[in-house]
């Protein structure tokens, strides 16, 4: 079901029920010329929907870190970082020789998946597909 009051144009949120199991998805889009404090009140609005549930947030968030296996970290991906840390969430990614983002200028890491700690064992082998996109973006499952 579509959790309308926390979807956008830049983000779509949904609440997920298979038997007794509930979960919050979302898939978030953080522009890069918009500062980064607009994207983590959003970010903290989904979570504190889903504090019962779980949250998993998948995000191409234009912020670059090597602690989610980039080649370098800038500044939105040092206030991510902390962000992080604050709320005591979990990187899903794992190292890969693959990248989430390529185009012929270069490629990175710049696409994250964040859980909070009630389904962390739900989630198992995340990884960076081979499968071809259509995008600029692969394919992370």
């Amino acid at each position: 079901m579509l959790i309308s009051e926390l979807s956008d144009q830049d983000t779509i949120t949904l609440e997920i029920t298979r038997g007794d199991t509930t979960l919050i998805l979302a898939s978030m889009y953080w522009d890069r010329q918009k500062p980064i404090e607009q994207d983590l009140t959003k970010f903290d609005k989904i979570l504190k929907h889903g504090i019962r549930e779980g949250v998993i947030i998948a995000m191409d968030r234009n912020a670059r870190s090597k602690t989610w296996h980039d080649t370098t970290t800038n500044n939105r991906g040092k206030q991510l970082e902390a962000y992080i840390i604050s709320k005591q969430l979990y990187i899903m990614n794992y190292p890969s020789t693959k990248t989430s983002f390529e185009k012929p200028i270069g490629k990175s890491n710049i696409d994250l998946t964040i859980a909070t700690s009630n389904v962390l064992r739900r989630i198992k082998d995340w990884s960076i597909s081979d499968e071809e996109s259509n995008s600029d973006h692969s394919i992370l499952s």
